[in-house]
């Protein structure tokens, strides 16, 4: 029976670290940090498991497994260690497009029709390396959190099929990645979701989608210098045309209004205000100048 350590941290990790241990390929798991929260189910799990976990990454200088799998941990893995083990990472992205962190939100607002979870031979930079494979989900109209759950699920039938199938690491299929392609993306922050009107309908949609309320801190804009954070959005089937952006030009009797932006309209349902909730047209009127 092959053996593998995962390497881990997030919850983006938690069905990955489920399916390796039911199929009993799992030895070991090292996490970033034991006092982020997010990282809890994976600590309970091992705990109620009798599984080995650490968060030292120096115990892989000491043990032999055939594999060494790396699922959105933050931490650079030494050189030292990767001379040591075969080591294959995971990242959500369709590498070598979006390398870094909050890749699939970034490939959401340049308008992607899928995002993939890559595994990849892991080098000494981030999410550079020969692929071994891909796998796609369809994020059309769809915000990110249905996305990630996809991505979750995915990545854990992918993890146990790579171990389950190679004999040898070496034998694994591979292919090197283009650096002409290769796009780096950052860390977004709650700020990088204030609105500007003057974008497409399409992107400001893309970024109300990628900050699902009340999971992210949500897509936002401000009037009467009051943040005011959005809860529902929709699209508008309706022509381009030109007229103020960021104006309300619409009030509906489901209580959402239409907002101007660049080429079309927004329409927006329900807001939240100082962690209360409102029907958009309780609180914005037509004629409105939205910020």
């Amino acid at each position: 029976m092959k053996s593998v350590y995962f390497i881990c941290s997030n919850l983006t990790s938690n069905e990955t670290l489920v399916s390796l241990y039911e199929n009993k390929f799992l030895s070991g798991v090292i996490i970033d940090d034991y006092n982020n929260p997010r990282n809890n189910f994976i600590i309970d799990y091992c705990k109620k498991e009798n599984i080995k976990i650490s968060n030292d990454l120096n115990i892989l200088l000491t043990i032999k497994v055939d594999l060494i799998l790396v699922s959105n941990y933050p931490k650079l893995i030494p050189k030292q260690i990767l001379d040591l083990h075969n080591i294959i990472n995971t990242h959500w992205s369709d590498l070598p497009k979006y390398r870094g962190i909050h890749s699939t939100a970034w490939a959401i607002l340049n308008g992607e029709k899928n995002v993939a979870v890559t595994f990849h031979v892991m080098e000494e930079e981030f999410d550079t390396g020969d692929i071994i494979f891909k796998g796609y989900v369809d994020v059309e109209e769809k915000n990110l959190m249905d996305i990630h759950k996809e991505l979750r699920l995915l990545q854990s039938e992918i993890a146990v099929n790579i171990v389950s199938n190679f004999h040898r690491f070496e034998d694994l299929p591979r292919q090197k990645q283009n650096e002409k392609n290769a796009t780096y993306v950052t860390k977004r922050f709650p700020e990088d979701g204030k609105i500007n009107w003057s974008e497409t309908s399409e992107f400001i949609y893309r970024l109300y989608r990628i900050l699902p309320f009340p999971h992210y801190p949500p897509a936002f804009f401000y009037f009467k210098d009051k943040k005011i954070e959005i809860v529902e959005m929709e699209k508008v089937n309706c022509p381009e045309y030109f007229c103020n952006t960021g104006t309300v030009v619409r009030s509906l009797k489901d209580g959402s209004v239409w907002v101007k932006t660049l080429d079309k309209v927004v329409s927006i349902k329900k807001i939240n205000i100082d962690k209360k909730i409102f029907l958009a047209n309780e609180i914005l009127k037509r004629g409105f100048k939205l910020n």
